[in-house]
Parts: structure tokens; C-alpha cells; sequence
């Protein structure tokens, strides 16, 4: 065998060499398919404690609605009760006369 024949069988060795320590560290369809099976869960996971994060702020919405409409109807009356109070005021102040 001459001098350049050697070279490449030593070249075609080394990059099958290569190539097979990659496929041996490269994991196999089982293994990715398990892993992907875990994301997925992972994700799953996630999206529904998202899900549930999303339920109880409409329900903190709905809650800060309701105390808002309690406000706004203290408000009213307030307003109502502090007319009757003038009106009382204003006729008192017309009997003092």
C-alpha cells in the first residue's frame, strides 16, 4: 500500500470514527420522543396554571366591579342625603325668620 493510499483509508477511518461517536452520543428515538413527551407535560402544566391565574383574576374583576357599583351608589346616596340635609338646613333657617 503506497504512501497516499494509507493517508485516506487513515482519513476514511477517522471520519467514520466521527460519524459513529456521534451517533452513539446522539440519543435515541425513545429517548427525544420522552423528552418531547415531558415538554409537552411541562407545557400542559404551565398552560393551565395559567388557565386558573386567568379564572381567579375575572373573578378579582368581578368582585372590583361589584365594589366599584357599591361606590358608585354610596355615592348616589350621599348625594341624596346630603340634600335632604340642606333642605333641612335651608328650612329651618326659614322658620328662625
Amino acid at each position: 500500500m503506497d504512501k497516499e493510499t494509507l493517508q485516506i483509508v487513515i482519513m476514511v477511518a477517522g471520519f467514520a470514527i466521527t460519524i459513529i461517536t456521534f451517533l452513539l452520543k446522539f440519543p435515541s428515538r425513545d429517548e427525544m420522543n420522552r423528552r418531547l413527551d415531558d415538554m409537552n407535560q411541562r407545557i400542559t402544566d404551565t398552560n393551565k396554571r395559567f388557565d386558573d391565574m386567568n379564572k381567579r383574576f375575572d373573578d378579582m374583576n368581578k368582585r372590583f366591579d361589584d365594589i366599584n357599583q357599591r361606590l358608585i351608589d354610596l355615592s348616589a346616596d350621599m348625594r341624596n342625603i346630603y340634600h335632604i340635609l340642606i333642605q333641612g338646613k335651608l328650612g329651618e333657617s326659614e322658620k328662625d325668620d
